[in-house]
C-alpha cells in the first residue's frame, strides 16, 4: 500500500502538480492509539532529520530536476511494492530511500537527495539479489526432494 501511495506522488511530482488522494482514503483515520504512538515516533525522526537536513545543493531540488527526483522515487516504491518470499524486513531499504528523497525535497536538501538516489539504487540491487537468490535456494530445495530434475 505504501509503495502504491509512493507512485502516485511521484506521478504529482513528476507532472508538476499534486495528486488528490482517492476519495476512500482520503476519508480514512487512524484510531486514538495508533495516532499517539506515530505522533510520537514521527516527532522523533522530525528532530534527528531538522537537525541533519538543510538547504544545499539546491539544483537537485529545483523544478528541473521534478522528473529523476519522480522517477528515483518511482523506483523506491516499485522496490518496496515487490513482495519478496522469505525475508523479512525486505522493505527497510526501499523505506528509507523515501524517508531520504521525501525529507530532501522538503527541506531542499540535495545532499540529503543524493543519499536517497543511493539507497534507491541499493534497494532495488537488493531485491534483485533476494529474488535471485529466493530462486536459486527455491530450486535447490525442489532438487534435493526430487521433485524437479537437476541439470
Amino acid at each position: 500500500m505504501v509503495g502504491a501511495f509512493c507512485l502516485l506522488i511521484a506521478y504529482g511530482l513528476c507532472i508538476g502538480q499534486p495528486v488528490p488522494l482517492p476519495a476512500w482514503l482520503a476519508k480514512r483515520e487512524t484510531n486514538g492509539r495508533a495516532r499517539q504512538l506515530l505522533t510520537g515516533m514521527i516527532n522523533r525522526v522530525i528532530h534527528i532529520i531538522a537537525l541533519l537536513g538543510r538547504p544545499r545543493l539546491l539544483p537537485l531540488s529545483n523544478q528541473p530536476a521534478r522528473a529523476p527526483n519522480g522517477l528515483m522515487l518511482s523506483a523506491a516504491g516499485l522496490s518496496m511494492m515487490i513482495p519478496v518470499p522469505i525475508i523479512t524486513f525486505d522493505n527497510v531499504l526501499p523505506a528509507l530511500a523515501i524517508v531520504l528523497l521525501s525529507w530532501g525535497l522538503r527541506l531542499r536538501d540535495g545532499l540529503m537527495l543524493l543519499v536517497g538516489y543511493l539507497v534507491t539504487l541499493a534497494a532495488i540491487a537488493s531485491v534483485i539479489l533476494l529474488w535471485w537468490g529466493g530462486t536459486h535456494a527455491a530450486t535447490e530445495l525442489l532438487s534435493l526432494t526430487g521433485l524437479t530434475s537437476s541439470r
